[in-house]
């Protein structure tokens, strides 16, 4: 009789994983508690924080609270006062209103729009000086940009040769990329730096600043007059700042006095207004 052979197999718990060593196992500590000491530190702030809003909303009940009862309290005293106050003002401006009469009535109204066309007038005028005082700044600035291109522009005629020269160090620096690109067999890339990186504008540039010798002088002497005028542009300019500073310094003045003034005067025009004729 054959003999089958049965191979056994283990079905016991499974062994357990290999010991770590002294170092993995301090690793993982400490990892540990980096990992608690962070979470605690997070819940710590978010309790503070938490803490602190309920504390403030705690505190503004209590003034809430407070608030009430002391509103409730005083409302009915407050609502009567309202009433009488009311129909004084009701009362009282009848009665005065027949006391004046019509014409008397109509007076006032005249003296009261005066003051008030006389505090829009003054106020007014203190926006429109500042207004005034921006603009001039504004040409004044404009007016020394002018002033430093026109200098600028004389300083080149001077010294002509050296700012054409200037621009053809640029276009040779500018050539020399391409060259090194082109060479380098990267067309595409010596083609946007000869076309696109600003060559033509310099060239173009120092071609317009090459002119025949003979015209030099001119252009100079061209150059020094839109200077001069240029010069005197912004002498009037800064002239024109002084004299609107003034003038916001004048009318913050007379809109001041209007606001001290101007009740003042207006009791003064009343006074002057006579009770109607019996």
């Amino acid at each position: 009789m054959n003999e089958s052979t049965v191979e056994a197999t283990y079905t016991g718990p499974a062994p357990p994983p290999p010991a770590k060593s002294l170092e993995e196992a301090i690793e993982e500590a400490r990892n540990q508690a980096t990992a608690a000491k962070t979470a605690k530190e997070a819940a710590d702030s978010t309790f503070v924080e938490a803490d602190g809003r309920l504390t403030a909303l705690r505190n503004l009940q209590r003034e809430h609270d407070k608030a009430k009862e002391a509103y409730t309290a005083a409302y009915d005293r407050l609502q009567i006062a309202q009433k009488d106050f009311r129909d004084y003002s009701e009362d009282e401006k009848k009665n005065l209103a027949e006391l004046l009469g019509k014409e008397g009535v109509d007076a006032v109204r005249v003296q009261v729009t005066a003051k008030t066309g006389k505090d829009n007038a003054t106020t007014a005028a203190v926006t429109k000086a500042k207004g005034g005082i921006t603009a001039a700044q504004t040409a004044s600035a404009t007016s020394e940009t002018k002033r430093k291109q026109k200098a600028a522009a004389v300083d080149e005629y001077k010294q002509l040769a050296a700012a054409i020269g200037a621009g053809h160090t640029k276009l040779r620096g500018l050539r020399e990329e391409v060259v090194k690109a082109r060479q380098a067999g990267k067309y595409a890339l010596a083609y946007w730096l000869l076309v696109n990186r600003g060559f033509s504008e310099v060239l173009k540039a120092a071609q317009n600043q090459l002119i025949k010798p003979d015209e030099l002088p001119d252009r100079l002497l061209t150059a020094v007059k839109e200077l001069a005028a240029a010069e005197a542009a912004k002498v009037t300019a800064d002239t024109l700042v002084v004299t609107r500073r003034n003038e916001l310094a004048e009318a913050e003045r007379e809109a001041a006095e209007q606001k001290t003034n101007g009740e003042n005067d207006l009791r003064a025009e009343l006074d002057k207004i006579p009770a109607a004729s019996a």
